[in-house]
């Protein structure tokens, strides 16, 4: 009795075994079906970019009615543009051929329109900011810095990348404010106040995001042409071990409105009571430091007032009580300051930012000569996106 037994406990774990292995590799077969087939998706999906990528092309140069197809590595896509007014539509589908000849298929639909403005939409803004966005205080926070005529259209206009909390109803934007993530306003509509709204917009709504451009230091540097390398150009004002290793100050000879003077410098920089005799754009790795007042002699463009200086940061943009700045700002940190400080110009910032501690932006429009090339080359705005 006890060798049957044993003989029929041990076909039951075989048995057990056996049923539990053939689960096992049945499992294993469904993932890897499941990652074949994600591979695949994945693959379409390419495919699909890459003829929108080429009805984008088409667009730029005839901005009409087109279908296609076309080849992309291991797959096909298949596209249609269709042009409404001002608006194209893009709907490419892309195929691949996955085993047992089965089609494994992606869809993009792209609806965008062309940019009319001189410089690009994320450099249309009073105020752009990558993370969470706080407003609070009194007073104005942006106001139109514009004083001729071309200000009577003009909005100091705020969006946020992400979260947008508005304390209170005491602060005011000259401008429409917009979102991508959540929003605690309860006052939103009193705070935002656009300067020009002749159709009754809302003035606060929820947008898409806004694109950022990360910020290649040398790379900008030499899309615009470096004029001055501080640290061989200028010996008196570079120190390779201080904590500032440009340190500007005094007169400053600059550019004119068509070839602003490019100055690059190559670590962190300190700005101080500098005045820029003309245009000049400011490149720095590291980060920047603005300390009095710096600004430039040029008080109008030839077609408004707009910035004739350029700040790009790669770090922080740091100011204090008292500093005040006439220029565009751009920083792929943020912008970190104490008590009462004055922007004339815009900023755009990667980071978050809090404007309940007495930050004043004056807005004035970016100039097409201060923005960095690669991005006057768009071309287009994104108005939806969808995959399916």
């Amino acid at each position: 009795m006890g060798n049957v037994l044993s003989i029929a406990a041990v076909l039951g774990f075989v048995l057990i075994g056996g049923a539990y292995f053939a689960s096992t590799q049945l499992q294993m077969h469904e993932t890897n079906r499941g990652v074949a087939a994600d591979e695949y998706a994945v693959l379409a999906r390419s495919v699909a970019i890459a003829g929108t990528e080429r009805a984008m092309q088409h667009l730029a140069s005839s901005f009409t009615n087109e279908s296609f197809e076309g080849y992309f590595d291991q797959g096909t896509y298949d596209v249609v543009v269709t042009v409404s007014g001002t608006t194209a539509t893009i709907i490419s589908e892309g195929s691949v051929t996955a085993s047992g000849n089965h089609q494994v298929t992606r869809t993009v639909r792209i609806v965008i329109q062309p940019v009319t403005s001189a410089v690009p939409p994320g450099f249309e803004y009073g105020l752009l900011v990558g993370g969470d966005l706080g407003i609070g205080g009194s007073g104005n926070i942006l106001s139109i810095g514009v004083t001729d005529s071309t200000g009577a259209t003009l909005n100091a206009s705020v969006h946020t990348n992400s979260d947008l909390d508005v304390d209170g109803e005491s602060a005011n934007v000259a401008g429409f404010g917009s979102y991508s993530g959540s929003i605690d306003a309860p006052h939103g509509d009193v705070v935002f106040d656009p300067n020009y709204n002749p159709d009754g917009d809302p003035v606060i709504a929820y947008s898409e995001p806004v694109l950022i451009p990360i910020l290649d230091p040398l790379q900008l540097a030499n899309e615009f042409g470096i004029d001055v390398n501080v640290e061989t150009d200028m010996p008196g004002s570079w120190s390779a071990s201080g904590k500032w290793n440009c340190d500007l100050s005094g007169t400053l000879p600059g550019g004119s409105a068509a070839d602003p003077l490019v100055i690059y410098c190559p670590g962190s920089m300190r700005l101080e009571d500098l005045l820029v005799e003309g245009y000049a754009i400011f490149i720095g790795e590291a980060e920047t430091m603005i300390k009095g007042l710096v600004h430039s002699d040029v008080s109008t463009y030839p077609d408004g007032e707009t910035s004739s200086l350029a700040i790009y940061s790669v770090g922080d943009i740091l100011m204090s009580g008292s500093d005040e700045v006439w220029a565009q700002l751009f920083t792929n940190g943020t912008l970190k300051f104490h008590g009462e400080v004055v922007i004339y110009g815009s900023l755009i910032t990667s980071g978050s930012l809090d404007l309940r501690g007495g930050a004043t932006i004056h807005y004035r429009p970016t100039a097409e000569v201060l923005v960095m090339r690669r991005e006057l080359l768009a071309g287009f705005r994104m108005v939806a996106y969808s995959e399916e």
